[in-house]
C-alpha cells in the first residue's frame, strides 16, 4: 500500500513540475514575439482574419480567394481576389464595415473606355453566398441597343440609381464616343442635329450573374460603389469598383488565440480551426499566452492535479475505503483490496456452513444415544436414525403434545418417508400433523411433527 501511495505522489508531482515549468517559460515571453506563419499585408493593403493569403491562414469558408502578387518590389505588389471569371485587384479592405472592394480590370470607368469584355464578372454559387456583391454596388450597361430585353421583358431589372440618367452617364469624356455621330436632317438647310445617346441599364450583380452583355445587347459596363450617396455627384468623382460584403464565422475561436498572440487559422486536410502559434507549434484554443499570464488550460490542470497529489498525502488509504480521483471532466472510482475483500467474504460463509453442519451431527448423535441405544437390529437403528433427524426439525411443542412415543411411530416408517419429511422442512414449510392431520396420506412422516 505504501508503494502504490508513493507511486501516485511521484507520478503527479512530475506532471505537475513538468506543466508549471512550460507555463512559467511561455509565460514569461512575450505574445510578440510569436511569429506568425501568415502574411498579414500585400500591396499596402492589410490582411487579417477572416481573410488570408495563406492557405491554412483565416477562415476556411475563404481559403484561397486571395493571393499576393510577389513582384520584385514590395510596392509593386497586388493584392487579388480570385473568381471563376478572372483574378481582380482588392483595392481597400473595411475590417469594420467588413467590405472588400475589387476593381475589374475589363469594366470602363469616367475616364477609361475599355474594349468590349469577353467575359463578365461572376462568382461560383457557393463564394457569392460567402462573400456577395454589397447591395450598394451597381453595374450600369452602356450601349445597349433599343432592341435589349433591358427595354423591354427585363425592364424591370433596370433601376434609377440617385436619380441619375443616361445622359449624365454618357456625359463622361471616354464614353462621349459610343454616342452615334452627328446625323443630317431632311431640310432644306441640312442643319446639322446631335443623335440621342444610345439605352443605358444600372442594375445589380445577379442581373449579370444570370444574363450576359451578350444576352443583353449591351458593349460595355461600369461599376460603382456606395450608389445610394451618388446624387448631384459629377460621374468623374464616382467610387469605381465593386464591393464584396463578408462576415465574420460564428463561434470562432479567434479572439482568444489573438489575445493569446496566435495567429488564426484551420487545418489545411480537416479545415478544423487552429490557433497557430509559432512554426511546428498548433493548437485548438490559444498559445498558451496573453497579457504575460499563463493558459487558463493549462492553470486549471496544474491546480487539478495539485489537489489529487495532496489529497493523497494528507488522506492514509485504507483496505475499505474507496478513493475520488478527480481529473478535468473525468471522475474514476478506484476501490483497493477487491479481491481480498471477495475471498474473505467466501471464507466466512464456508465456515457458517460449516459450523451449522457440526451442530447438526452433534444434534442427531445426542437423539441416537438417548432414545435408541436399545436397539441392535441395523434396520430399526437406520429407521430411527432418520425418524429422529426429521423429528429434531419439528419443534419441541409438537413432541410434547404427541399421544405417541416417538420410537414406536419411528418403527411403522421408512427411509423414503422420512427423508420426504426432512426436503419438506428443509424448504421452509412449518407442518405440524395436529393442525394439518390430512395431508398424512401423502406424507407419513408429518406424525412426528
Amino acid at each position: 500500500m505504501a508503494e502504490f501511495r508513493k507511486f501516485w505522489i511521484c507520478v503527479c508531482f512530475s506532471l505537475c513540475c513538468v506543466n508549471v515549468t512550460v507555463t512559467v517559460g511561455e509565460g514569461d515571453e512575450n505574445a510578440d514575439n510569436i511569429i506568425s506563419p501568415c502574411r498579414s499585408s500585400c500591396g499596402g493593403v492589410e490582411v487579417k482574419y477572416p481573410l488570408a493569403i495563406d492557405d491554412g491562414c483565416g477562415a476556411p469558408q475563404f481559403r484561397n480567394m486571395l493571393s499576393c502578387d510577389q513582384g520584385q518590389d514590395l510596392s509593386d505588389q497586388d493584392l487579388e481576389f480570385h473568381t471563376i471569371s478572372g483574378s481582380y485587384k482588392v483595392q481597400d479592405i473595411d475590417y469594420r464595415q467588413q467590405k472588400l472592394t475589387v476593381f475589374d480590370p475589363n469594366m470602363s470607368t469616367c475616364n477609361t473606355l475599355q474594349p468590349s469584355p469577353s467575359k463578365e464578372f461572376k462568382m461560383e454559387k457557393v463564394q457569392s453566398l460567402v462573400i456577395p456583391p454589397s447591395p450598394d454596388t451597381l453595374f450600369i450597361l452602356l450601349n445597349c441597343s433599343v432592341d435589349s430585353p433591358l427595354l423591354h421583358r427585363y425592364s424591370s431589372l433596370c433601376t434609377n440609381f440617385s436619380g441619375n440618367t443616361c445622359d449624365l452617364v454618357y456625359s463622361c469624356p471616354a464614353l462621349k464616343s459610343l454616342i452615334p455621330p452627328v446625323g443630317l436632317n431632311a431640310t432644306d438647310n441640312a442643319t446639322a442635329t446631335a443623335a440621342p445617346p444610345p439605352p443605358c441599364c444600372a442594375t445589380d450583380y445577379n442581373t449579370l450573374n444570370f444574363l450576359s452583355l451578350e444576352v443583353l445587347d449591351c458593349s460595355h459596363f461600369i461599376a460603382i460603389y456606395n450608389a445610394e450617396s451618388l446624387n448631384g455627384m459629377n460621374p468623374l468623382d464616382w467610387p469605381y469598383g465593386i464591393h464584396l460584403s463578408y462576415s465574420i464565422p460564428a463561434g470562432t475561436i479567434c479572439p482568444q488565440c489573438q489575445h493569446s498572440g496566435g495567429t488564426c487559422g484551420f487545418d489545411t486536410e480537416t479545415e478544423r480551426s487552429l490557433c497557430l502559434c509559432n512554426e511546428g507549434m498548433n493548437s485548438t484554443m490559444d498559445c498558451g499566452t496573453g497579457s504575460g499570464s499563463a493558459s487558463n488550460s493549462v492553470k486549471t490542470a496544474n491546480l487539478q492535479l495539485l489537489s489529487v497529489l495532496f489529497s493523497i498525502i494528507a488522506a492514509p488509504l485504507s483496505p475499505s475505503q474507496p478513493i475520488d480521483m478527480h481529473y478535468g471532466d473525468i471522475s474514476v472510482e478506484k476501490t483497493y483490496h477487491v479481491a481480498s475483500r471477495t475471498k474473505a467474504k467466501r471464507s466466512l460463509f464456508r465456515a457458517r456452513e460449516d459450523r451449522l453442519e457440526k451442530a447438526w451431527e452433534r444434534k442427531r448423535d445426542q437423539v441416537l444415544s438417548e432414545e435408541l441405544g436399545g436397539f441392535s437390529d441395523n434396520n430399526n437403528y437406520s429407521d430411527s436414525y432418520s425418524s429422529k433427524t426429521a423429528q429434531d426439525s419439528c419443534g419441541e411443542e409438537a413432541r410434547i403434545n404427541s399421544p405417541r412415543p416417538d420410537s414406536a411411530r419411528a418403527k411403522s416408517l421408512t427411509n423414503v418417508d422420512l427423508d420426504e419429511l426432512k426436503g419438506f422442512l428443509d424448504l421452509g414449510f412449518g407442518l405440524n400433523y395436529d393442525e394439518m392431520p390430512e395431508l398424512s396420506s401423502t406424507l407419513p412422516a408429518l406424525e412426528l411433527c
